[in-house]
């Protein structure tokens, strides 16, 4: 019968079809029976999970009264419908106020005096001391940001301050000289630290304009290279950036990635009722971190955008948006049930308040004469690692020169020749970072490879704000490969090409610099020389310049150094497989090959994946610069994933194999010309047909809203949970997908009152869980198989006295219209001949102690019994086995009992004592 969420759906059929229009209150006219709904009530309470209790239970609270705890509810009518939680909040219309909850005790006199005549504040905020595993204060951002602009817009500086949230980013903010108001937890904010940064902007946002103040609202890992106040129009309730690229041709289109429409790490926000009762309702719709067991989206910016981009397209559209003289949306004068009008969204230049792909790799602000050599803003989102392009590109503002390199530092810069093919720049950069591990020194990146050869040259405009066609320099290998990648792996060999600018290098260059001998001039080999390794570099350059400058063929110097020290290149590449990311790219995201179809999809070329040298991946550059260069442009990144290296690196090994519930492709590389090659290995996510987007296992995504707002059914709601499960969270298991989509979708529909929307869902679970030929279905309560009882109790007595009361409540029910599409209704008739066999297999099983049984349904036959016209019996051996089988001939008058238990020594019933009359098959075996 029913069992973990199976259970809530039996009590819906039960209120639904049942009940018809009674409801289960025994006070009101026309309800049912106090003790029906008794019995509804313990059918569910036994059976309901309880991570579903605990979200019911914070559902029930209203402000000022106590949590009803989730043992308390147990005690209750489980499914219960929201109350003044999520579902009954006043929102939109009907709001009245902004929460208290969604304010800070911030001072106001203080921020009003801040904000000036202007009535302007801008705002960011900041923790301390760096997180475990982080290798930089958190504060370095904040304070790189906040001497940008006292560089380059100090008038805005009085009107600048952080939100510190400790008493370490406190102090250091303090000890630049920059304003800075403590928030600490239990006084300003909730001590749930993580819960606090998803709300953060939000929280300030409303209290600002509480104060009757604008404010602009940034994030730490902004740069101010101008006045960004100039770039405001003035005629919105928000003016934010973006993280498109031509955003008249692609804001609002459903096939993008929904959050580059809208970039909150910049939102300028006026103090009018309309958008604050707007961010109100984001953030009450978003106010727990769970809904129905579901988990909030730990990214806001991709959950406000999903939220705006419902509130656009809505029956009653609350928000329109601008981006030049054009609108999105359908304005309204009149809002019918709105008695305000409308929120009105500014998109803002994005060559003009950059994004990260616009300003470090595209430099989109020279192609626009009118805005200068330098945009207002540059944000270093999609940039990885952010420390690394905000020093190349000449935009890191905190002077850490001795921090970084001491007082004796040492670097290598060559000569890397202009114009070479891929394989040719990557053959060099390769060749310079072996060096500089061979001579123990800091490598400077070279600026001179040759940026024709990425697939972006010119439908990025790379061609004219990078390197044009007769220039040969300011090109660096992460325009073609994950900067991350390389930095990881040469750790402490290299660091970016923009360090010969600095003020210090400059003086190094003229105080300390000494160009490595001629080939000819080397000491003899470090077997022969009669010292150690560093005795060797000292003869090598004796003069210990902090930069060494290698003036000779870098291929040859690499060679000879090889030489010399006995070392060979698996010394210092190692062999390891370089994958096409087939996850990320957009052009594979089913939204976008649903819009243009599957000859737009962009699969890899034969061959692009491949073995290579470790740290070199010239199949992506991240993150919004290589993944979403085909769905803007059409150009498809078709570099090769090695970047053309490795040629010696074969493929040993490739084979499927599950870790922790995921499945992988393990792919092995390892270099032929070693003598005892070593392998290395990598786990490989395998390609699925297409991508579901990332985000459709949180509350907020496409997938769960579009089901629950009746825009997909479940058919479609289940096959797009399970592709996500396998292409994103790499489980394929079918079993799991079931149990874990089921639980999901169901949750969140029970959470949010949305009885409809559950019971179609669970309906439809019921179908797949019971249908014949479906596998063995897992238990929603602990993930394992649902047919031990030592796991979740079916087959015990409560689960069998739970059957029979449901069957013998069912049987005397007269006979329905059927109302479910996926299973015949059963007759009363039948229903009491189940009744009366799981009676007497009760009876019989109560004198042998739990101890010494172990009940297992069979999966095969037993647990779809009652949608099978008739059942093969099989004999499967196993160790543990209580085999409950009802056969069932078309006048259903056969329901056959069979239990089997083992005890040490003895053998299974043979199968055939299958052919003894019905209520003579329950045989235990002692």
């Amino acid at each position: 019968m029913c069992s973990g969420w199976i259970s809530a759906l039996c009590t819906l059929v039960l209120l639904h079809e049942l009940a018809g229009e009674h409801d289960c209150d025994p006070s009101s006219s026309g309800s049912m029976s106090r003790a029906a709904c008794s019995s509804i009530a313990d059918a569910g309470k036994l059976t309901v999970p309880f991570t579903l209790l605990e979200a019911l239970s914070e559902v029930r609270l209203e402000e000022g009264e106590p949590p009803t705890s989730a043992a308390a509810l147990r005690e209750s009518l489980v499914l219960v419908r929201p109350g003044a939680g999520l579902a009954d909040t006043l929102v939109g219309a009907r709001r009245k106020e902004v929460p208290r909850r969604m304010m800070l005790p911030l001072p106001k006199e203080y921020f009003v005096q801040m904000a000036g005549p202007e009535k302007l504040v801008i705002l960011g905020w900041t923790t301390g001391a760096p997180a475990e595993g982080e290798k930089l204060s958190r504060t370095v951002l904040a304070v790189n940001l906040a001497l940008s602009i006292r560089k380059h817009a100090p008038q805005l500086e009085s009107r600048f301050a952080y939100i510190s949230m400790d008493t370490f980013a406190h102090e250091v903010m303090e000890e630049y000289g920059f304003n800075s108001v403590l928030c600490e937890a239990g006084p300003c904010r909730s001590t749930d630290l993580k819960d606090d940064i998803w709300k953060m902007r939000w929280y300030l946002m409303l209290t600002m304009t509480s104060f009757g103040l604008s404010v602009l609202v940034v994030d730490a890992d902004i740069v101010f290279l101008g006045d960004p106040t100039k770039e405001f129009a003035r005629d919105s309730d928000m003016e934010v950036m973006t993280d498109h690229f031509f955003p008249e041709r692609h804001l609002w289109e459903p096939w993008v990635r929904v959050e580059d429409h809208i970039n909150t790490g910049f939102v300028l926000v006026r103090p009018a009722e309309p958008v604050r009762f707007l961010i109100a309702d984001f953030l009450e719709e978003n106010w727990l971190s769970e809904q129905g067991s579901v988990r909030r989206d730990g990214m806001d910016q991709r959950v406000f955008n999903h939220f705006i981009v419902r509130r656009m397209s809505a029956d009653v559209p609350q928000v329109i948006g601008r981006y030049g003289d054009a609108t999105w949306g359908r304005p309204q004068q009149i809002v019918p049930t709105w008695p305000m009008r409308q929120v009105s969204i500014r998109i803002l230049n994005p060559a003009r308040i950059a994004h990260g792909m616009n300003f470090f790799w595209r430099r989109a602000h020279l192609l626009d004469p009118e805005i200068g050599h330098l945009p207002a803003v540059a944000h270093v989102n999609g940039a990885d690692p952010k420390e690394y392009f905000l020093r190349d590109r000449d935009v890191w503002f905190v002077d850490d020169w001795q921090e970084r390199f001491g007082s004796s530092p040492k670097f290598l810069i060559y000569t890397h020749p202009p114009g070479q093919t891929l394989e040719g720049d990557f053959a060099r950069l390769s060749a310079a970072l072996e060096a500089a591990k061979m001579l123990k020194r800091q490598l400077v990146l070279p600026n001179t490879m040759n940026c024709q050869n990425t697939p972006a040259y010119r439908v990025w405009n790379l061609d004219i704000t990078v390197q044009r066609e007769t220039e040969r320099g300011n090109c660096t290998f992460d325009y073609f490969s994950w900067a991350k990648n390389v930095l990881d792996t040469y750790a402490g060999f290299v660091v970016e090409s923009g360090l010969v600018q600095h003020p210090e290098f400059q003086q190094l260059l003229e105080d300390s610099v000494a160009p490595l001998p001629r080939l000819s001039a080397w000491p003899k080999s470090l077997s022969s020389f009669g010292g150690g390794y560093d005795r060797w570099l000292d003869e090598l350059l004796p003069a210990a310049p902090a930069v060494a400058v290698i003036q000779q063929d870098i291929l040859e110097v690499r060679e000879a150094l090889r030489q010399r020290l006995h070392m060979e290149e698996w010394d210092s590449h190692t062999c390891i497989f370089q994958q096409f990311p087939h996850q990320v790219n957009v052009c594979r995201d089913d939204r976008y090959v649903g819009r243009f179809g599957k000859g737009a999809q962009c699969d890899p070329a034969p061959d692009q994946a491949a073995c290579g040298f470790h740290g070199f991946t010239c199949c992506m550059s991240f993150w919004g610069y290589s993944e979403k260069l085909e769905i803007f442009t059409g150009a498809r990144w078709d570099l090769p994933c090695n970047c053309g290296l490795g040629s010696s690196c074969v493929l040993t090994k490739s084979h499927e194999m599950d870790r922790e519930e995921q499945q992988y492709i393990r792919k092995c590389c390892a270099n032929a010309e070693q003598p005892s090659p070593q392998e290395h290995c990598m786990l490989v996510p395998p390609q699925r047909s297409m991508t579901i987007y990332g985000d459709s296992h949180f509350y907020s995504s496409y997938m769960l809203n579009n089901f629950l707002d009746g825009r997909i059914d479940p058919l479609r709601a289940m096959e797009r949970c399970s592709e996500h499960r396998a292409g994103t969270l790499l489980d394929t298991d079918p079993s799991r997908a079931l149990l874990h989509c089921g639980s999901m979708i169901a949750g969140l529909a029970l959470f949010r009152g949305r009885y409809d929307r559950a019971f179609k869902w669970l309906e439809h679970l019921h179908w797949l869980r019971r249908r014949p030929g479906a596998p063995c279905p897992l238990s929603m309560e602990t993930g394992q198989l649902a047919h031990n009882v030592t796991q979740v109790g079916i087959g015990s007595d409560w689960k069998l006295r739970h059957d029979v009361e449901q069957l013998k409540y069912i049987s005397k029910l007269p006979r329905r219209q059927q109302v479910s599409p996926y299973a015949p209704l059963a007759s009363p008739e039948f229903a009491t001949s189940l009744a009366e066999a799981l009676s007497q297999l009760l009876d019989e099983l109560r004198p042998f102690p739990r101890s010494r049984c172990r009940a297992v349904w069979c999966c095969d036959t037993g647990y779809s019994i009652l949608h099978y016209p008739e059942i093969t019996i099989l004999n499967k051996p196993s160790s543990v086995v209580m085999w409950m089988g009802m056969c069932q001939n078309i006048d259903i008058s056969v329901v056959l009992l069979f239990v089997v238990f083992e005890i040490a020594g003895y053998n299974f019933v043979p199968a055939s004592l299958l052919s003894s009359p019905p209520g003579k098959l329950i045989h235990c075996i002692h």
